[in-house]
């Protein structure tokens, strides 16, 4: 493999999370306007599903080794 290949399959799997990372906010804003326009008075629901995604979409960046990739500095 060479040096632009890797380039480049690292600029992939950062692209890839990124549309991961916005799909998570897009997804999460809508339910939670759903729940904000529908059920104020019952408990905050959509926070189940927002940590647990967001584990996932953590362990998911971790193992693909996007993290260092965001982090470097």
């Amino acid at each position: 493999m060479t040096h632009e290949e890797a380039i480049r399959r690292r600029v992939k799997t950062l692209k890839q999370f990124y549309m991961d990372v916005f799909t998570f906010v897009l997804v999460n804003s809508i339910i939670t306007l759903i729940w904000l326009v529908f059920d104020q008075t019952g408990t905050f629901w959509p926070k189940y599903l927002i940590v647990i995604w967001g584990i996932i979409l953590i362990y998911k960046a971790s193992r693909k080794g996007v993290l260092p990739l965001i982090f470097h500095r």
